[in-house]
């Protein structure tokens, strides 16, 4: 699931014209405005649907279990306060305006991207939030949200068939 996490979040990020990168980790130098996302926790349903399909041997069978797999993920934007011959310079505008950005492509415009990697997102709940902490000597602004990632999981079982001419003896 990682690898569609992170071709989504890289197409994102050139749409917005931004870096990506995961959270908490080391990296040499930051430029802002960034992006970042985690996975808050990961995890699914049990096995429970399953389908049956021939098999190229006639002598067995295919059954296809699927499952849901989910995904909760963080997503945010950073930038940092800085000072201008105007002032200091709080970007937290900014960052709504990126964040709200890569709602509009999650919901529209990059959907079909989306959904050529076998995925859904679901947003949780549409709201934006402020995140922003002080990181001495100046704060570093963040905006983001959470989202659901979904994909389906296959595993293919072959099955021998039953014949049941060969084992039944009619007397």
């Amino acid at each position: 699931m990682i690898t569609e996490i992170t071709t989504i979040l890289s197409e994102l990020s050139t749409v917005l014209a931004i870096p990506v990168l995961r959270k908490e980790q080391s990296v040499k130098k930051l430029v802002y405005p960034y992006m970042a996302w985690k996975v808050l926790s990961q995890g699914g349903l049990d096995y429970s649907v399953y389908r049956m399909s021939d098999n190229v041997d006639p002598t067995l069978v295919n059954r296809t279990w699927e499952k849901v797999q989910n995904a909760v993920m963080s997503l945010s934007f950073y930038d940092l306060e800085s000072n201008t011959s105007n002032g200091t310079r709080k970007p937290i505008l900014e960052l709504f305006e990126y964040a709200n950005k890569a709602l509009d492509w999650f919901g529209v415009s990059g959907r079909s991207f989306v959904g050529t990697h076998s995925v859904v997102i679901e947003v949780i709940n549409q709201s934006l939030s402020d995140r922003t902490a002080y990181i001495d000597p100046a704060y570093e602004y963040q905006v983001g949200f959470d989202f659901n990632l979904k994909k389906k999981r296959l595993v293919v079982e072959t099955l021998p068939v039953l014949d049941v001419d060969a084992t039944v003896s009619v007397s």
